[in-house]
């Protein structure tokens, strides 16, 4: 049972995340006609070695039922954004791999969805409650984490061999930390 001090914190995370995500989807829904759902495969394509992921390791990396993934991928693929291949490690996994149509998409919504995010985190928290707000969530997470994320692994892995890449000045305080490809997100 939670006192009332713990259910006020907790109503105020769950409120304040939903309200967060639903502000970045509408956003991203208005500037670049995809969903923020949609956005974070993307992005996390546009991140992986190659543009692809297998498909088992997307959907654990986004938090995605196998079949919920499916439908999102099959969306995607309608849209030219994304195309599914047999895995070349061992032929017998799919992949999904981020077609030129969808970089140039995910490219297109990054800065303004930098923004949003900085305008609603960042600049809103300032830089010690951002710093702090990311560790408690970062503990969160692991703690509530059944599974590592694939692609997580791989891009800290690669991160250590491959020099760090900075946003321009505009938007780097939002991913101090994060690994970007040089050509973006």
């Amino acid at each position: 049972m939670l006192n009332r001090a713990e259910l006020r914190s907790w109503l105020e995370v769950i409120e304040g995340m939903r309200s967060l995500l639903n502000a970045l989807d509408r956003d991203l829904r208005n500037r670049a006609g995809i969903s923020h759902d949609d956005y974070e495969i993307l992005s996390r394509l546009h991140r992986a070695a190659n543009r692809s992921m297998r498909m088992s390791d997307l959907a654990l990396d986004v938090g995605y039922s196998p079949s919920r993934l499916t439908h999102a991928i099959t969306r995607l693929e309608q849209d030219g954004l994304v195309l599914r291949s047999r895995s070349a490690a061992d032929g017998r996994g799919v992949e999904a791999v981020l077609t030129e149509t969808g970089v140039v998409r995910v490219r297109e919504a990054s800065a303004g969805h930098f923004d949003q995010v900085r305008r609603l985190v960042f600049d809103t928290l300032g830089p010690d409650r951002a710093r702090e707000l990311a560790s408690a969530m970062g503990k969160i997470r692991r703690a509530a984490s059944e599974h590592p994320s694939p692609a997580r692994i791989a891009i800290n892995a690669d991160a250590r061999s491959r020099p760090q890449i900075a946003l321009p000045s505009s938007h780097s305080a939002g991913v101090s930390g994060s690994r970007l490809h040089p050509s973006g997100p």
